[in-house]
């Protein structure tokens, strides 16, 4: 399942709020825009490794 449809479903089912969903959003873009293109790449060869 794709984070946007967990992400969806949780709000669906009222356990996170919009709020939250915006908070997490901006936490994921923050976290990439630090990581740059390298980091990113290196995360999912790790992840593929595993």
């Amino acid at each position: 399942m794709a984070m946007a449809d967990l992400r969806k479903a949780l709000k669906d089912a009222g356990v996170v709020s919009e709020k939250e969903l915006r908070q997490a959003r901006h936490a994921d873009r923050v976290r990439r825009k630090e990581l740059g293109e390298e980091g990113l790449e290196a995360q999912r060869e790790h992840r593929e490794a595993e």
